[in-house]
């Protein structure tokens, strides 16, 4: 569900767990409107407030957030290094006996940078205190992403290009100019930094 409305998945948790938090608190009033305000002095009363209050403490969130800051932490996230990267495509063979290697221009920008500035946007709102190291590490993040995704998209096109004039070769000598000065631009911003 969370997916579905582009939650990321720890804000989507920490809501969900408060959502049901918010039922089961409507339940136990419910429960007090019919038994009377000292319910739980039952024996009955008292099984169900036990259980109630263990099922209330594993919707605990605090420990789902602190999970997350350990993990954001521990990794070496951030939006630097070089703009391309050239990467070998799967099931590409070796490049010996005869078959030939095949490699891919793309965008080298950390699909986890996108889910972290997500986070971060649904933590504060939802009244969380996110360390300032990792909210700039967000800002840099949003700042960057739609024009990651941009060129992402370019690099995308690039490639289907490519493979239509490789496949295409009556026209490969008409668009050569073309895709020299594509692979010139490609060549600078292989050198160029976020």
């Amino acid at each position: 569900m969370s997916q579905m409305r582009d939650l990321p998945p720890i804000a989507g948790a920490i809501i969900w767990a408060r959502q049901i938090e918010r039922q089961l608190t409507m339940y136990m009033k419910r429960v007090e409107d019919v038994f009377g305000k000292e319910w739980e002095l039952y024996a009955d009363g008292q099984k169900l407030q036990t259980e109630s209050l263990a099922f209330r403490k594993k919707l605990d969130t605090r420990q789902v957030y602190e999970a997350w800051l350990h993990e954001i932490n521990r990794r070496d996230m951030g939006v630097s290094g070089r703009l391309f990267e050239i990467v070998k495509l799967r099931g590409s063979g070796t490049g010996t006996g005869g078959e030939k290697a095949g490699y891919m221009l793309a965008v080298n920008f950390d699909p986890q940078v996108i889910t972290l500035f997500k986070e971060v946007r649904n933590l504060l709102w939802l009244g969380f205190q996110v360390p300032h190291a990792i909210g700039n590490m967000a800002k840099d993040a949003k700042r960057v992403y739609p024009h990651a995704v941009s060129l992402m998209e370019t690099v995308r096109t690039y490639g289907q290009t490519l493979h239509l004039v490789e496949e295409n070769q009556v026209i490969e000598m008409l668009v050569a100019e073309y895709r020299n000065e594509a692979q010139n631009m490609v060549t600078r911003g292989v050198s160029i930094f976020f």
